[in-house]
């Protein structure tokens, strides 16, 4: 709201009071960031002092509910700005996997470690049973491979044909690394290497009804291997 100014004279002892040079009465003046508030004239500079001081504490409140109006208003941005945050934040959230960060090994074994697994299983294939012969050579495999976070333990070792050795690692490994993202199968080699022999059965033939299925929290995983 604009005002017309008033050509004032000589300034009088209250504050916000002029006297008009024109009607030689007083009015009171309140300047503004738009413009100033100027009061009709007044007989008294006491009356025009009071209506000053009634006209600035009503600026003054009203000034101050504006106030608050707009920090409400910011508030309710500011909480919903961060409700959408939170929404957009639960939605990227992912399924922990129990593989990440997790330290991969690299195969140290010694032709001691070698020699010791292959006796431990009598120089049989733990898989197909096979006895090695000048033939038939037995290579030690991790149950667990090293690229899924398998170990060089000798729990985790197995003496294996060179057959079988190439099937497991062409057709099974992708299987158990897939396998350790299952609490009940993470690092439990016992349970792989049932799965395991199962699977070997499977393929060829030895129990044709073998059905091999893991439950990995709310979805089903079946199985199966390619002939």
């Amino acid at each position: 709201m604009a005002f017309t100014h008033i050509k004032k004279s000589k300034g009088s002892q209250y504050k916000g009071v002029h006297k008009s040079s024109t009607s030689k009465k007083f009015f009171a003046k309140i300047c503004m960031k738009n413009g100033s508030y100027i009061s009709k004239d007044f007989k008294t500079e006491l009356q025009a002092h009071k209506h000053y001081l009634e006209m600035r504490e009503l600026l003054n409140l009203r000034r101050k509910r504006v106030k608050e109006d707009l920090m409400e208003s910011v508030r309710e941005v500011a909480k919903q700005v961060k409700q959408k945050k939170k929404v957009l934040k639960s939605r990227k959230i992912k399924r922990k996997n129990p593989l990440k960060d997790r330290k991969r090994y690299y195969n140290t074994l010694t032709q001691s470690d070698k020699n010791h697994i292959h006796g431990k299983a009598r120089h049989h294939c733990e898989l197909c049973g096979i006895q090695y012969t000048e033939h038939i050579e037995g290579e030690v495999d991790h149950v667990i491979p090293l690229q899924y976070f398998g170990t060089n333990n000798y729990p985790n070792l197995q003496s294996i044909c060179t057959a079988c050795h190439k099937w497991k690692c062409s057709h099974l490994d992708k299987i158990i690394g897939n396998m350790q993202e299952n609490a009940d199968y993470n690092d439990k080699i016992d349970k792989v290497k049932e799965v395991q022999q199962k699977l070997f059965e499977k393929k060829y033939g030895v129990n044709k009804n073998t059905n091999i299925i893991i439950n990995n929290n709310k979805n089903t995983i079946s199985l199966n291997i390619s002939s």
